[in-house]
């Protein structure tokens, strides 16, 4: 075995961080953005040993986890979204606006993430039950706590989902480590993991009120340049059709026989090109092991599956990378998206 010096190991860290394209002076806000490189040194250090014991780089894996039930999901599955006379135009009250704007977890949904909460708590304490609960194979019974980076939809039912869910384990365990273990965990919220826009419970808040909801989630390291100057417009971070569009939109959701829909359906075109950006997005960070709160409509473009509220599906990156382009389920599955 070759024993390393003081020199020769600080030669091998360079050399680690060079090839993973890390500067070695980098400004706080850069660190901010990236995560810092402590953290970055020792997720390439675990890599560096899986790499020893089984000569291959650990894969890079995502965890889909949806949201739970909300009340645009309550109210279309009791009138059934799609069929003749569905609507999704409410009276303009302040209720209404609360319960189906940017629609947030009912309580059954509330109850789910409660669920969710103690199962991934379980989980990580050792208790493979819980994985099977989840619907999750043991395999993966502990790769909660492997998670380096977590991603969030910025529409509300994700963020709570992801708060109480997720983050609230997560923080728990960290306390519970010590200075030495513990390790930062970015939150960022991604606009293009928010769902395709079926209605207008799709339309999201305002990223000045989302921030002030969510302090600790990064708002903005994942948001196109041209929207950080504007994030007074509710309106400007998710699909806002052109006058083109608008002129030349084809509807592409049941219609013809009553349906009113209280906003443009996102195009399939579009929505394809978001799920694009989000593989890219995705496939420039170097963590290798990544939550995702998002959507039955993201999760079913990709795995051509649609899963269960407050479940998860852990998958190798390479088939996010070959998606199975899902756009619309069966009608009579249509209502589990939302």
């Amino acid at each position: 075995m070759r024993l390393l010096t003081g020199r020769n190991v600080l030669g091998w860290i360079l050399i680690l961080l060079q090839k993973n394209g890390i500067a070695c002076f980098s400004t706080s806000a850069e660190c901010q953005r990236k995560g810092t490189t402590e953290n970055r040194l020792n997720t390439i250090l675990k890599a560096e040993n899986e790499h020893s014991k089984t000569g291959k780089l650990k894969p890079k894996r995502i965890i889909f986890i949806r949201h739970g039930r909300t009340y645009m999901n309550d109210y279309i599955n009791g009138i059934h979204y799609g069929r003749p006379g569905f609507t999704d135009v409410f009276p303009d009250t302040p209720e209404n606006r609360e319960r189906y704007y940017d629609s947030p977890l009912s309580p059954r949904g509330v109850v789910q993430v409660d669920e969710l909460e103690t199962r991934v708590r379980r989980l990580m304490k050792g208790d493979m039950t819980a994985a099977t609960e989840l619907s999750l194979p043991t395999e993966y019974g502990t790769i909660l706590d492997e998670i380096e980076l977590i991603v969030c939809s910025p529409l509300t039912r994700a963020l709570q989902t992801m708060e109480k869910g997720l983050y609230t384990n997560l923080q728990q365990q960290q306390q519970q480590q010590s200075s030495r273990r513990r390790r930062d965990i970015p939150i960022v919220a991604v606009p293009y993991a928010s769902e395709r826009i079926f209605m207008i419970s799709d339309l999201g808040k305002s990223r000045r009120e989302l921030k002030r909801n969510y302090p600790y989630v990064d708002f903005d390291i994942a948001f196109p340049s041209s929207d950080q100057q504007d994030d007074d417009d509710e309106e400007s971070w998710h699909y806002i059709p052109t006058d083109e569009e608008k002129e030349n939109y084809v509807e592409w959701r049941p219609s013809g026989e009553g349906q009113v829909y209280a906003c443009l359906g996102e195009p399939e075109n579009r929505f394809a090109e978001r799920m694009e950006r989000l593989i890219e997005w995705l496939d420039s960070r170097e963590e290798n092991t990544i939550a995702v709160v998002c959507h039955g409509g993201v999760i079913l473009w990709f795995l051509g599956d649609i899963i269960d509220n407050c479940n998860i599906r852990v998958v190798d990156f390479e088939q996010v990378k070959n998606p199975k382009r899902v756009y619309d389920p069966p009608l009579e599955q249509a209502a589990q998206l939302k």
